[in-house]
């Protein structure tokens, strides 16, 4: 199982058409904010985690950096892999990424064939 944290369905969405033609066949859920992110993994046991996040970081209520900080300090939730979405080019963003411990960062700006490419690589490695 995966979640996908976007506040843009339409994002969700196009996350979700590059999982379905990888081949990807476990549940995906979208999540659009970090209260129903948090109410869903505190209310179930961590066997029932997902097994990957994808988060966006550019949400106008819940800042995807935040929502990042807040399940790295936040055992067992912090061992769940994040993999953050963004449109950003800028290296900062990518750097800020890595320097709260995201578990991976892929462009959404880039070619489809790539973001397939970055998807597939992070479900092997994370979603065994």
């Amino acid at each position: 199982m995966i979640f996908v944290i976007d506040d843009s369905y339409d994002s969700f969405f196009i996350s979700k058409r590059i999982l379905l033609n990888i081949n990807y066949k476990k549940p995906i859920h979208y999540i659009s904010n970090k209260k129903d992110l948090f109410d869903r993994l505190n209310n179930c046991p961590p066997r029932n985690y997902p097994k990957l996040i994808f988060l966006d970081i550019n949400m106008p209520k819940d800042n995807g950096y935040t929502i990042l900080q807040e399940l790295k300090k936040t055992s067992p939730i912090s061992e769940i892999p994040v993999i953050i979405l963004s449109t950003s080019t800028q290296k900062k963003d990518k750097q800020t990424s890595e320097k709260l411990k995201a578990d991976g960062y892929i462009q959404k700006s880039i070619a489809i064939d790539e973001m397939s490419d970055n998807f597939r690589h992070f479900i092997q490695k994370y979603d065994k």
